[in-house]
């Protein structure tokens, strides 16, 4: 394997990653990225170059809240998939995540083995309702996905409390949810809710 480098996106990088995703999502192994989302979120990904000064490589962060983020779009060209440019792009998405203090990160992907190499462990995908609401919603495959859901805690504890967050959030808007709803059906009902 040549070394070359894993280095933060740049703007010259856009038209090649727009790309290189877009290749990729053809086969499937990733959700589509226009050219416009990948520049509006450029510091978000890291580009493994070649001793060529080809991108080889690519990877982005998705942060759904301060302690939650997602891996996304990690692509590595064919016929070098094998020679450690994931997990070289993967690693400076991890270290860049725990820069920003993020405590859990997160993937839904098809290459499982690969991402329990690098620390992930498998979870369920209803733990991250975020990213089921942002992009599984319009997926056509939201019915029959194959796509399994991983997880790494790379600050201890951040997962365990971003659920609890999570868990009183939606129970807040159920119960404002259900204020509304009997308000709006009898104004004295909703006296009764609040006890």
């Amino acid at each position: 394997m040549s070394a070359g480098v894993i280095r933060p996106a740049a703007s010259e990088d856009v038209p090649t990653l727009a790309d290189m995703i877009a290749r990729h999502v053809t086969s499937g192994d990733v959700l589509p990225r226009s050219a416009e989302s990948i520049r509006a979120t450029l510091g978000d990904w890291a580009v493994g170059q070649d001793d060529d000064g080809r991108v080889v490589a690519c990877g982005s962060l998705w942060s759904y809240s301060p302690l939650l983020a997602e891996v996304r779009s990690l692509v590595v060209e064919p016929g070098l998939r094998s020679a450690g440019w994931g997990g070289r792009v993967l690693q400076a998405l991890v270290v860049e995540a725990q820069r920003r203090g993020i405590a859990t990160l997160f993937t839904l992907t098809r290459a499982v083995t690969f991402f329990e190499r690098q620390g992930f462990t498998i979870t369920d995908k209803s733990v991250f309702p975020e990213k089921i609401f942002k992009d599984c919603q319009a997926c056509p495959l939201i019915d029959d996905c194959d796509e399994i859901a991983l997880w790494m805690d790379i600050t201890g504890g951040g997962l365990a409390e971003e659920l609890k967050r999570q868990r009183l959030a939606t129970a807040l808007a159920l119960r404002r949810a259900q204020r509304r709803a009997a308000d709006a059906v009898n104004p004295l009902n909703a006296k009764e809710i609040e006890r």
